[in-house]
């Protein structure tokens, strides 16, 4: 595997957002050991990085730190680094938020193309129709979005060419004029300054980006990123972050969660790993697809 791949954090010992991060870059080594991994970050979260959370340190390549402009907050340093990236960095690169699992080889997205190629918000039809959406952007100045493409900015293959540079240009300054209004939120910028730039973004395929809590269970079988903002029983995740601060990531529980990924990880988020049936027919959903769209889809018809 070529591509780098890039996250970004910006976190404190009162958050979760190491432990996740942590998460996903193991489950990223298990499935692509080859991966050169860049963490890109700001001198407050360096400094943060002490005892126990140093060890982040040995899991990635390298730690990037960013100046930051004055006035911002955690989530709006978070979209800073989110939205001028392309401008840090050298080379070809997929970013990867911090609340994903990997789950299998990453290696396909060398071949991509496209200048920029994400995947379909909620893994839904590219075209918004979703009306809280549209009034979200509305909020940050970006009208008439309704019926155009809305992509997912939690993966983003991003090349390293100069219509790439310009477009993280003007994201960045229509991010900036939505948090003026009020909306730090990085996608609806990104979305109107896509349409703004003719469209330049192309669409990845839904495995790419499994928004495993919308519509993205029919990628769960060929899932490379999972997901998992958004739904499931996300108290269970933060038993999972206290994990990694009580024993490590590397804990025999979360390895056998992340051997598994698009069955015990699943299973545990929506609180069915106990349930044998359930784990059965996700058994069978995952591996034994086409069988399972017969047995059911034909019951279904009766």
């Amino acid at each position: 595997m070529k591509t780098q791949i890039v996250y970004s954090l910006i976190s404190s010992v009162s958050d979760y957002y190491l432990e996740q991060l942590m998460i996903s870059i193991y489950s990223l080594h298990l499935y692509n050991p080859e991966a050169k991994v860049i963490v890109v970050t700001d001198s407050s979260t360096v400094q943060s990085l002490v005892g126990w959370r140093a060890c982040i340190k040995d899991m990635i390549d390298e730690l990037k730190v960013v100046p930051m402009p004055e006035g911002y907050n955690n989530m709006q340093c978070s979209r800073y680094l989110k939205t001028n990236l392309r401008k840090f960095l050298t080379g070809d690169y997929l970013f990867i938020d911090t609340d994903t699992i990997i789950s299998d080889s990453l290696a396909d997205i060398d071949s991509t193309k496209a200048n920029i190629a994400l995947v379909a918000d909620c893994n839904a039809a590219l075209t918004l129709t979703e009306q809280a959406t549209i009034e979200r952007c509305e909020l940050g100045g970006f009208g008439g979005m309704k019926g155009k493409s809305y992509f997912n900015s939690g993966v983003m293959w991003v090349r390293d060419t100069q219509l790439a540079s310009l477009f993280y240009e003007e994201w960045y300054k229509q991010w900036q004029c939505s948090v003026s209004k009020g909306l730090s939120l990085d996608q609806p910028s990104m979305n109107y300054t896509n349409h703004q730039k003719g469209d330049l973004i192309k669409e990845l395929p839904g495995s790419w980006n499994c928004q495993i809590f919308f519509e993205g269970w029919d990628y769960l079988p060929q899932a490379k990123i999972i997901h998992y903002a958004g739904g499931g029983h996300q108290e269970k995740m933060q038993k999972l972050y206290t994990l990694v601060r009580e024993q490590g990531v590397d804990s025999p529980f979360i390895q056998s969660l992340l051997a598994s990924p698009k069955i015990k990880f699943y299973a545990y988020l929506t609180n069915q790993i106990a349930n044998r049936k359930a784990m059965f027919l996700l058994y069978l959903y995952v591996n034994y697809n086409k069988l399972y769209h017969f047995m059911f889809d034909s019951h279904d018809k009766k």
